[in-house]
């Protein structure tokens, strides 16, 4: 079994290629993922949101402010900036 902290940093590879396909492989039928705005429910919807998502961050560095990890889930927080 993978290690919650060792999916995690795939995923955040993943999202650096700003692809969402390759950033919903990470994610079960069944997972939950959850913004201040809304819970996206399932690989599907999480693909949506990430394919609306992620061209916004061409060009961007990002931050980590805090990532915790209790079980099988990560809290993340984070910020960025637009680098060109």
């Amino acid at each position: 079994m993978k290690k919650t902290q060792d999916v995690f940093e795939r995923h955040m590879r993943a999202v650096d290629t700003l692809n969402a396909s390759n950033v919903a492989e990470d994610y079960s039928d069944d997972a939950l993922f959850s913004t201040p705005e809304k819970t996206y429910r399932g690989k599907s919807e999480i693909l949506e949101f990430y394919t609306g998502f992620l061209p916004n961050f061409e060009g961007f560095q990002f931050h980590t402010v805090k990532q915790e990890t209790n079980g099988k889930v990560v809290y993340f927080v984070w910020n960025g900036k637009k680098t060109h």
